[in-house]
């Protein structure tokens, strides 16, 4: 593909488009990744499964949210709950409070400890994304706990990206609007300066069960055995409350001292709002009110690193940052509404050195330790009239809170000539929300060369996730049992959840105009945290209240595998004017409940756990053509095996505990097929883009990809929408 192919690429601004000639297939293998070892290194020596998003990837995806653009990686799996809030992992079943996913933004952590999602609330503008690299599989000797089944690294543009003012608009269906303004300049020799903006807001998911205030609902008729309709009356007042406005604003700086010498600062915050259901049950007597709540996700971050290379040799980097970022309305199926706040400040070092031997040997070692203290702010639960909900059956052990994580590491690359590289490394670590005990990662990783256009690697690693506060500090009521509550808790002792990962793969561009990555992983899981009805312990005094709870323990429960396929293929330019990328991925997961606590037999073995949360089978694919004159036209989706991803939901008494099998919902398991388009038109000598986009256009009416009681009050139904924009560079 060396023969004059047009490759599209992107420079100083996501729509200042050049075409430039004689780039190939086999400069994949040579891209420039900085992921895996927190250091500049090509694909073709990563021992990791390892997926770069462009920035054309990101604005050619028609994408607004920044979950769609993750959901282009192969191996990745989402469904949303509402338009902010979605259940997301690699090569791991999602779950709503997941750890074994790092998201990083230049490398400040994103998840969220109280609840270990991420995908809520994160308003930012896609045109600030300089690039994501995805390392699929576990990468905790680098980065440690939570980084068990992968590793997403938000790469943003630095202040010397960032020329000139740039403007951008994007509006769509459902009450969506997205403006955005960027202007950045050199201040002085090797010093640069921008800011940027933007505004988003949009009126989310709704559900048609809940419109008008008589509603038709799913009823389970026992003497036919089939769903009829039944009507009820609506407790909600409004069919629509999933809305959001929001801004998010920076600033960055950039100075190159001299060849050596560098320093990168970014400041950003976002403040946004909306409301909400918040729903609260009164079990006394059984019933459920909603009310619409006022919701607000915020933050407030400042990072900045120095890098300083003494030789060509040996460098080091050191990073401070501080992350503050408050919540107000925090609202679930139970307990009603509440406001909660963590933070994080840390300081991070790293070391990275080059040795050489005779014998055609090179060693690169790094090294590297970082301090982090958390502290978390849990606050009242509160009813409709914001009054404090006394009897609320929602708690925490420790409302307030500081916790502190410490850690070194150390990894060693020895390359025996230009076809073997050897990686051994190992990171020890301590987190004082579970214990003071030291916890560790090695890992152990081989790279075979034998030719320019082909790597083969294998891997082994043990990683760990750490419960979020969530589960190690929940108080939280189910229901009455003969006046005693039932309550999900802590058991203590509770440990982290340990990963043992297998996995190898292969990359070549050997075949003419292809390029094809494969790889294979298994993982044995020891102790995920989880909690069974099946296992409700002899009543014991609250840890909030002193009052006897029946415990319903949430604990070390689950003993299992994961393992799985992805494979992935590109195509160079076809006829000059079309490139192609399919993936295919395939899981399985298997689970085993354990005896809790081990030593009391008292309590019954939970039984195998049928996850199909994640489908077995999907397909990726997207098409990119160039065509003349300017036009740019990208068409990207997915296809999934049958899956279901839902708490079962009563529609009839508009709860999430069902009270009856005849009002119980169950959401057949159905496979999820979805389209998105994008076509784009530039003028202005390439300064102008006009464009036009669609997402799930095949679908017209609503449906549910999910529903998860403890994040969201009742369903959502997903919809189609579209849009169109238009952005320029001054």
């Amino acid at each position: 593909m060396s023969d004059g192919t047009h490759i599209l690429i992107v420079e100083d601004s996501p729509f200042q488009v050049k075409i430039l000639k004689g780039m190939d297939l086999d400069e994949l293998l040579n891209m420039e990744v900085t992921s895996i070892s927190k250091k500049a290194e090509s694909l073709q020596d990563a021992a990791s499964s390892i997926y770069v998003i462009t920035e054309e990837d990101i604005r050619r995806s028609g994408a607004t949210r920044i979950q769609d653009v993750f959901n282009l990686v192969p191996g990745f799996w989402m469904i949303d709950l509402n338009y902010d809030v979605s259940a997301a992992s690699i090569r791991e079943v999602p779950e709503s409070y997941a750890q074994s996913v790092n998201i990083l933004m230049d490398g400040v952590p994103i998840t969220n400890p109280i609840f270990g999602m991420v995908y809520e609330g994160l308003q930012l503008p896609l045109t600030e994304i300089k690039r994501i690299e995805v390392i699929k599989g576990p990468g905790g000797t680098v980065y440690g706990a939570n980084s068990a089944t992968g590793i997403i690294n938000i790469i943003t543009k630095d202040a010397k990206d960032s020329k000139g003012l740039f403007a951008y608009v994007d509006a769509g269906t459902r009450g969506y609007i997205s403006p955005t303004v960027r202007g950045g300049l050199e201040l002085g020799e090797g010093l640069f300066l921008s800011a940027y903006g933007s505004y988003e807001m949009h009126s989310g998911w709704e559900n048609p069960y809940f419109e008008g205030d008589k509603v038709k609902v799913p009823w389970y008729n026992n003497q036919s055995n089939s769903w009829d309709t039944r009507e009820t009356t609506n407790k909600f007042n409004s069919a629509d409350v999933d809305n959001r406005k929001g801004v998010f604003a920076g600033t960055k700086l950039f100075y190159q001292g001299n060849d050596r010498f560098s320093v990168k600062a970014d400041i950003y915050g976002r403040y946004n709002w909306g409301y909400d259901y918040a729903a609260y049950t009164n079990f006394d007597n059984g019933l459920t009110s909603f009310w619409d709540a006022k919701i607000s996700n915020n933050n407030l971050t400042a990072n900045i690193r120095f890098d300083y290379t003494f030789n060509e040799k040996h460098s080091l980097f050191f990073r401070p940052y501080y992350s503050w970022n408050p919540s107000l309305g925090c609202n679930s199926g139970l307990g009603g509404s509440y406001n909660t706040s963590y933070s994080y400040t840390e300081g991070e070092l790293q070391y990275n050195g080059k040795f050489f031997s005779e014998h055609f040997t090179k060693v690169e070692l790094i090294a590297g330790s970082n301090a982090r203290g958390v502290n978390y702010d849990i606050g009242d639960y509160r009813d409709e009239q914001g009054q404090e909900l006394i009897h609320s059956k929602f708690r925490f052990v420790d409302p307030e809170n500081w916790e502190l994580l410490y850690a070194g590491f150390i990894q060693d690359k020895i390359s025996f000539g230009d076809y073997v590289d050897l990686i051994t490394g190992i990171k020890g670590e301590t987190w004082t929300l579970i214990s003071d005990e030291h916890e560790y990662s090695p890992s152990a990783r081989l790279v075979v060369k034998p030719h320019k256009k082909l790597t083969a690697w294998g891997a082994w690693s043990r990683s760990i996730t750490t419960p979020g506060y969530l589960q190690s500090n929940v108080e939280l009521g189910v229901m009455l049992m003969n006046d005693t509550l039932l309550s999900v808790t802590a058991l203590d002792g509770l440990k982290p959840t340990y990963y043992y990962t297998s996995e190898g793969g292969v990359r070549t561009s050997f075949i003419p105009g292809l390029f094809v990555d494969l790889s294979g992983y298994y993982t044995i899981f020891k102790g995920k945290i989880g909690g069974s009805a099946d296992q409700i312990g002899s009543p014991i005094k609250s840890r909030v209240s002193g009052e006897y709870i029946r415990p319903r323990y949430y604990t070390n429960l689950f003993d299992g595998k994961l393992y799985g396929a992805e494979a992935l293929v590109k195509s160079g330019h076809i006829w000059k004017v079309a490139r192609l990328e399919v993936s295919y991925a395939w899981f399985q997961a298997e689970t085993r409940g354990l005896l809790v606590p081990p030593e009391d037999t008292s309590y019954a073995i939970v039984p195998e756990v049928d996850k199909v949360s994640w489908p077995e089978h999907v397909v990726k694919g997207r098409l990119y053509l160039d065509l003349p004159s300017d036009v740019f036209i990208t068409v990207n989706g997915q296809l999934s095996s049958k899956f279901r991803f839902s708490n079962d939901y009563d529609y009839y008494n508009q709860q999430a505990m069902p009270s009856t099998s005849h009002t119980v919902f169950k959401d057949i398991n159905a496979a999820l097929f979805k389209i998105n388009f994008k076509i784009e038109k530039l003028f202005l000598d390439k300064r102008l883009n006009v464009f036009v986009w669609g997402n799930n256009v095949f679908h017209n009416d609503p449906y549910l990809e999910g529903f998860d009681m403890s994040i969201v009050s009742h369903p959502y139904f997903v919809h189609s929408r579209y849009g169109l924009g238009a952005s320029f560079l001054f």
